[in-house]
């Protein structure tokens, strides 16, 4: 109020001023009135031929243009003063707020030398039993064979002679009169051992914090009541966290159930994954949002241009992980099934796609990951093709990282769907992300005949076409006893299969680029950058 009351003084006094000004050019004005009059005396005098008049002109006029001036540097000044008030009072607001924080910060320094308390507490327990040595301290706190010890005052007890403990120490001075009584240096060395103990056990290192990431996953869940109630159904009109209603089912396997919902807040129809209620199937389901935040944020929230799905949020609702995708288009496989879409997949349609799904793959490996599940149903069209016009102009988008595992994971020979599965992972060989290079190839294969190229009931079946149509078959792995002696499969029985010249029917660029991706040996398959180079993709 005292500020406030001073301003508003201080705007008084500079109208007040204005007011005398104002007043005074208002008085009748003679020669005797003016200011500064004698000095323009001799400058109106008779030898300079001006009358009275004029000069009694002249003189107002110069008044008046100084009482103009005043009146403006007097406005300027106001100004000044008013502005440098308001920033006072900023900068009293902001010391305001800097002792309410220091305030809440002191509170929880309070609480810590609480704590600090009570494990010096804990100290003095496990260390009584221990002998002290005593000495006379005048200038120092601990004796020369301690002083290369690393301690902090809430490490020890300090008594007077009078027994009366205290447990805040200062480094300065001290009164001589006081014995400080400390451990001896085994005891020391005790003492540290049992504090790093603690730290090991109690404490999060910045070591452990390095290897590990914190993801929240958002828990949609009733107010008021523990139970979760029915399980959720997927029919049409459902409703998903009271924010995504069901329209259709699009489908269903072991891992999950996929449908398209209708988003209420943003009137945007999308795709939702309800990972489906079960230990193994929800630590996929975890794997695969992990995996896509890696991705999203490695493509700096442009997965677009690597032709990935892009993933717009997860949750937790009634005992199922969901996650919420962009919505699609078809898929390869429903479009290479049905003969009404024969013109989307023609030569050059075909060779934009395989180039889509290189830039996307050589982005996914360059994070050392490996999808581990490239086939027709996981390529999906940007748009359905309802919406399109002309296929000249499409992307592709490559979708469900549910399989997919860093580079550096343990191995399994359970990876990848069968049809599409790399020989070194049918052999238990070890494998990378040239796997990847291998589904490549066949799906592409199956794009232009149609067909599944390994098309197999079981492996041995499929080792089999392999070696009938590349004429190779894997030199180690685990199970290639299992399937393979001398370089020849066990039992071999006859198979039908396509050979790559049949596939690229005399076009020499394509059957060039289809036995580099389907190159037997992982090794003398190319990488995604790599492959893009091949001359059938400039074709």
């Amino acid at each position: 109020m005292s500020k406030h009351f001073a301003f508003d003084n201080s705007i008084g006094s500079i109208e007040e001023c204005l007011d005398a000004l104002q007043h005074r050019d208002r008085m009748p004005k003679s020669s005797e009135d003016f200011i500064g009059f004698s000095q323009y005396n001799n400058f109106f005098s008779p030898r300079n031929n001006l009358s009275t008049a004029n000069s009694d002109r002249f003189c107002r006029c110069r008044h008046e243009k100084d009482i103009s001036t005043l009146k403006h540097e007097i406005e300027g000044l106001k100004s000044i003063f008013i502005e440098k008030t308001e920033h006072m009072l900023h900068l009293e607001v902001l010391f305001q707020r800097a002792l309410n924080q220091i305030s809440y910060e002191m509170e929880g320094i309070d609480e810590k030398v609480k704590k600090i308390s009570q494990l010096e507490t804990k100290v003095t327990e496990k260390l009584s039993g221990s002998q002290a040595q005593s000495f006379h301290a005048s200038t120092c706190a601990f004796p020369t064979s301690h002083k290369n010890l690393s301690r902090s005052p809430g490490e020890f007890s300090f008594s007077n002679n009078e027994g009366e403990e205290t447990s805040n120490f200062s480094f300065g001075e001290i009164d001589e009169n006081i014995d400080v009584h400390l451990p001896r240096e085994k005891d020391c060395k005790d003492f540290e051992e049992f504090l790093k103990k603690q730290q090991s056990t109690s404490l999060i290192t910045d070591k452990l914090l390095e290897d590990h990431e914190i993801m929240q996953i958002p828990y949609v869940y009733d107010a008021a009541t523990t139970n979760p109630g029915p399980p959720q159904t997927l029919s049409p009109g459902d409703f998903l966290s009271e924010r995504y209603r069901v329209e259709t089912v699009i489908a269903s396997t072991h891992f999950s159930t996929v449908v398209q919902c209708q988003d209420l807040f943003d009137r945007k129809k999308v795709c939702l994954k309800v990972i489906h209620n079960q230990k193994e199937t929800f630590d996929q389901g975890l794997d695969e949002i992990k995996i896509m935040n890696l991705l999203q944020k490695a493509s700096r929230g442009k997965l677009s241009q690597k032709f990935i799905v892009r993933m717009i949020e997860f949750f937790y609702y009634k005992e199922n992980l969901h996650i919420v995708y962009e919505l699609l288009g078809e898929n390869l496989f429903v479009i290479n099934s049905n003969p009404a879409f024969s013109h989307v997949l023609q030569r050059e349609n075909l060779i934009r796609i395989t180039k889509e799904l290189l830039i996307s793959l050589s982005f996914i490996h360059s994070q050392g990951i490996i999808h581990a599940d490239i086939k027709p149903e996981n390529i999906l069209l940007s748009f359905p093709i309802a919406y399109r016009r002309s296929f000249h102009l499409f992307d592709i988008r490559l979708v469900d990282f549910g399989s997919s595992c860093y580079a550096t994971d343990s191995l399994t020979t359970y990876i990848q769907s069968k049809a599409y599965r790399a020989p070194e992972v049918i052999v238990g060989g070890k494998y990378d992300k040239k796997i990847d290079i291998w589904s490549l190839g066949c799906v592409i294969a199956e794009l232009i005949t149609g067909e599944v190229l390994f098309e197999a009931l079981s492996m041995k079946e499929m080792l089999t076409k392999i070696y009938m149509c590349l004429g190779q078959l894997p030199k180690e792995g685990k199970l290639l006893s299992v399937y393979v002696e001398n370089q020849k499969i066990i039992d071999q029985e006859e198979v039908k299969v396509k050979f790559i010249e049949e596939i690229a029917s005399g076009d020499e660029a394509l059957e060039e680029f289809l036995r580099a991706l389907l190159a037997v040996d992982p090794n003398e398959r190319p990488t995604a950058d790599e492959a893009l180079n091949y001359r059938w993709l400039s074709s």
